[in-house]
């Protein structure tokens, strides 16, 4: 009696899990003229990515899309679960997107969405998950749940199908907003990536194809990546909005700026239980910063950057000697121009250990304005490296900083070019009693410390 009594229980609450067998991509098409489809809250197994047309709506109704588990049998490298490709005016809404990445390699596909050629796009409050390798793999599943790529000539991306590499043109007006991305058993290198070519030495003037007008919204973030929770890269990635995110999780940056995208807004976003992945402990080539705006040396500068009422917290590194954890940050900015960093709230970054900052200019530097900050249990406030070999029209102003060391530290390269540093009407505050370091090769420094 009771050995009944206990399937009897376990039937009801174990869930059930309701497969459809239809053919996905055969009821998208035959609603192409109605223009949109309302699934019903099923498994959806796709053998091959879903194509969406132009002008169409996909509800979810929180149905679940899941890769079929010979995908990598049945499909060539980098194929993603949904391709949005050469449409307009594309919605998406109400999806689980389940990788199935315990599977393995050979059960999911590279990305759960890519975008080329094609403008207009929503995805919105949809649920992503498991995409990756396990934690403990010694490799790294480098593709991100989200692509979105911008090729000015064929061929410039390698990691997208291989049909698809002579397919230039822009993606603009792609709205990323209200999704969960969960990723708390696997890692990946990314979950969204919004790119554009950087390694061709092209002016950026010439360029053409452009990621541009795009809004990254109101989702939350949870779990480990490798490099980047998002990365906006190259120099016509233009005209981003990244804005009132939950991001939790480590990565080396959480949200990067880097080679050459200009135009950015990064506003009133929560980052916490953050810094460097265990994974890249030894690495000398890395530097954590949740917030990275990071031009390189090829002329790519990042321009135009705007860094607003965000909220960084409890970063933390492996608890080991590596010379590179020096200068890591909160907010970090190397080789970029005309920078406003206003209204962030830094606190409880690296607690307990001799290195890092809330904020840290390196390199290269011009017309970077860092205002109303507020910063506290940090070892040092706001840095200018040693390493830095140009800086012109630094502000520093109304800041209030609370630090275990110095709360300002202003040093520059012994060659270089230094110019107009202002520095005023900042609260400071040094649990060690450390003093205000500025450096007086800087032509045109005003500063009121003493």
């Amino acid at each position: 009696m009771m050995k009944r009594l206990f399937y009897f229980i376990l039937f009801f609450i174990t869930p059930i899990v309701s497969y459809c067998n239809v053919d996905l991509q055969k009821l998208v098409d035959g609603a192409v003229t109605k223009g949109e489809l309302r699934l019903e809250k099923k498994t959806y197994v796709l053998r091959r990515p879903l194509k969406l047309p132009s002008g169409f709506k996909l509800f979810g109704n929180g149905a679940t899309l899941e890769p079929s588990a010979t995908w990598k049998k049945d499909n060539d490298q980098y194929f993603p679960l949904i391709e949005i490709v050469d449409v307009s005016n594309v919605y998406l809404s109400g999806l689980i997107v389940d990788n199935k990445a315990k599977r393995g390699i050979q059960g999911m596909p590279s990305y759960s969405i890519l975008v080329l050629n094609s403008s207009s796009i929503v995805i919105e409050n949809n649920i992503f998950r498991d995409l990756g390798l396990r934690k403990e793999s010694k490799v790294r599943h480098g593709s991100p749940f989200i692509l979105a790529a911008a090729q000015e000539v064929p061929g410039d991306f390698s990691y997208i199908p291989k049909k698809y590499r002579n397919k230039r043109g822009s993606v603009n007006g792609l709205r990323i907003l209200k999704n969960t991305f969960t990723n708390n058993e696997f890692v990946n290198s990314f979950a969204i990536r919004l790119v554009t070519l950087w390694t061709k030495d092209r002016q950026k003037s010439t360029l053409n194809n452009k990621i541009s007008n795009a809004v990254i919204a109101d989702n939350k973030f949870y779990g480990e990546y490798d490099w980047n929770t998002l990365e906006m890269a190259g120099p016509a990635t233009v005209g981003i909005t990244v804005e009132r995110n939950y991001i939790s999780g480590k990565s080396i940056n959480n949200i990067d700026v880097d080679k050459g995208a200009s135009d950015i807004i990064i506003k009133g976003n929560i980052l916490t239980n953050l810094g460097l992945p265990s994974r890249h402990k030894e690495n000398k080539n890395v530097r954590v910063s949740p917030i990275m705006v990071h031009g390189n040396t090829l002329g790519y500068e990042c321009e135009n950057v705007q860094i607003l009422d965000n909220k960084i917290e409890k970063i933390t590194n492996p608890n080991i000697e590596n010379s590179r954890f020096l200068y890591s940050s909160g907010i970090g900015v190397l080789h970029a121009r005309n920078v406003r960093i206003k209204g962030n709230r830094i606190t409880k970054a690296f607690v307990g250990k001799n290195y890092g900052g809330a904020i840290c200019l390196d390199q290269s530097v011009y017309d970077v304005f860092i205002n109303e900050n507020y910063i506290d249990e940090v070892y040092r406030g706001i840095i200018v490296t040693p390493n830095t070999k140009n800086i012109n029209n630094i502000t520093i102003e109304n800041n209030n900083v609370s630090s275990r060391a110095e709360p300002m530290m202003v040093l520059t390269a012994k060659q270089g070019k230094f110019s107009k540093l202002t520095v005023k009407n900042n609260i400071t505050k040094s649990n060690n009693n450390k003093r205000i370091i500025l450096s007086r090769s800087i032509i045109g420094l005003q500063s009121d410390v003493k």
